[in-house]
């Protein structure tokens, strides 16, 4: 009996300790994860920023309009990623 109850302490030791370790790897990958998105979002917003620029310079040739939707794509993953980066603070 009193080896059952051991076992039982050092297999509940072993499984916090194990749970411990999970807890702290995920933290970890969350941090990198939310520098990730920051990082993204702040280098493609000032991409956009230029593109925005450079795309109201072309004509309404079906270039443009194919260019102009792509921006507007952009625009998009841009709200997108904002969104991201507001959750991970």
């Amino acid at each position: 009996m009193l080896y059952q109850v051991l076992r039982s302490l050092q297999l509940r030791r072993r499984d916090t300790t194990t749970l411990r370790r999970i807890i702290d790897e995920e933290a970890a990958t969350n941090q990198t994860r939310d520098a990730i998105v920051e990082s993204a979002l702040a280098l493609l917003q000032d991409d956009v920023t230029r593109l925005d620029t450079l795309v109201t310079q072309l004509g309404t040739s079906p270039a443009g309009t194919f260019i102009r939707r792509g921006q507007s794509n952009f625009h998009d993953l841009l709200t997108k990623l904002s969104v991201a980066a507001k959750i991970a603070r």
